[in-house]
């Protein structure tokens, strides 16, 4: 919509502009300086293009800050069927975390992905954490794409997602809930971009694998960036899959998208 506003001043500027030299060059006449009307129509074309320019600006960043709302579907092992729960995403607290996040859900990037690391209490820290595509080549392509990092201005109490790192700035694609209060332990480097505003019960059923490996029984992290959902599904059948990741309306019949 921004974008079609800000074409549509630009077009209707660039048609005048062609008719109004069209009918001077008719009359003989030319877009000369003699001309009041061609003096004139010159820069009111150009303070026509400034204004559209700030407004699809506006408008982006305007759109940057609504909230917006996901919805996860899961299965697996203790797994209700058509167990689901769904995130609203506030780029506000985050900025940078949430546009990667919606543009990971909309390449489809969490579908039939796996819970592989689900800490409950150990470390102080209760996190269920995911990210890490079942297609080897998918993970590659994303593996590289780095954010900075965003302030944390929100903390990683129950309900809340945020990126796993392994450092400054090296934010990508790995994700973790919060399904208890984490955030005396993560808040000084963790941001969270959203919280769970329905199906907090079904959080609670994903699968509590544990550490990966080797501080823990769990998948190691390696094997599934080198082998996928073909290496998990075979030495870890009890992991919660995420079936599918959607961007979808506000609960409750809003239109929020």
């Amino acid at each position: 919509m921004k974008m079609q506003t800000a074409l549509r001043i630009e077009k209707s500027c660039f048609k005048n502009f062609i008719t109004e030299t069209v009918k001077r060059k008719r009359n003989g006449r030319g877009l000369q300086r003699s001309s009041p009307a061609g003096d004139d129509l010159i820069p009111f074309c150009f303070m026509h293009r400034i204004f559209a320019v700030v407004l699809a600006l506006f408008l982006s960043s305007a759109m940057a800050a609504k909230p917006f709302y996901v919805r996860f579907e899961l299965a697996g092992h203790g797994v209700a069927a058509g167990a689901a729960f769904t995130l609203r995403v506030e780029p506000a607290w985050a900025p940078i975390g949430a546009a990667r996040f919606r543009e990971l859900v909309e390449t489809k990037f969490y579908d039939d992905q796996r819970f592989f690391r689900v800490l409950d209490g150990m470390y102080d820290i209760w996190i269920a954490q995911f990210g890490i595509s079942g297609d080897p080549a998918t993970h590659a392509i994303w593996r590289s794409k780095s954010i900075k990092d965003d302030p944390v201005a929100h903390s990683n109490t129950r309900g809340t997602i945020s990126f796993a790192m392994s450092g400054p700035n090296t934010r990508t694609s790995q994700l973790f809930l919060n399904f208890g209060d984490s955030s005396k332990v993560l808040d000084g480097d963790f941001a969270p971009f959203g919280e769970v505003v329905e199906g907090m019960p079904h959080v609670d059923t994903i699968y509590k694998v544990g550490e990966g490996a080797p501080s823990g029984s769990g998948p190691t992290q390696g094997e599934i960036v080198a082998r996928g959902n073909a290496y998990l599904d075979s030495k870890f059948p009890k992991l919660t899959k995420v079936v599918t990741a959607r961007v979808v309306a506000a609960p409750g019949g809003g239109d929020e998208l």
